[in-house]
């Protein structure tokens, strides 16, 4: 499932694409047993595949930055990786660099990869809009008899 959005415009505009992953499609072995947790080490090859792509269409993309992050989700901090791709292509009316951020958060227990990326002009900050954009998209939980 992939869902876009834009938010500002012109120089300060920022797309944001979301992607929901079921860990099987992605091809992932859960390395943790915790209840609603994503965790790191799991995003860390998601996320590679994710630079892989982006690689495939803008090969001269330069890796600027690769860390972990981490969102409150569910009541529960939760932990993932993020990685800064630099490149050129039209964005925002013209042709200029861009900064694409990737954020890979890989939830075990219930099996979703949750993958933003946000597309800005580079070097301008988009953290002021990026991050409450993350925090508040919901994260839907299964129903299941042992959470009742």
């Amino acid at each position: 499932m992939t869902a876009g959005y834009a938010l500002g415009e012109g120089a300060d505009a920022i797309i944001a694409t979301v992607r929901v992953h079921a860990v099987a499609s992605a091809g992932l072995i859960p390395l943790l047993g915790g209840k609603r947790v994503a965790d790191s080490s799991a995003s860390a090859q998601p996320l590679q595949d994710a630079i892989t792509q982006v690689r495939h269409y803008y090969p001269d993309a330069a890796l600027r930055d690769v860390h972990a992050v981490y969102l409150v989700k569910r009541g529960v901090l939760q932990s993932g990786r993020a990685a800064t791709l630099r490149y050129e292509d039209l964005f925002a009316g013209q042709r200029q660099k861009i900064d694409l951020d990737i954020y890979m958060f890989c939830c075990v227990d219930d099996g979703m990869v949750y993958e933003f990326r946000i597309r800005h002009a580079a070097d301008n900050n988009a953290a002021w809009a990026a991050i409450p954009f993350l925090q508040a998209l919901d994260w839907s939980v299964p129903s299941r008899p042992d959470d009742r």
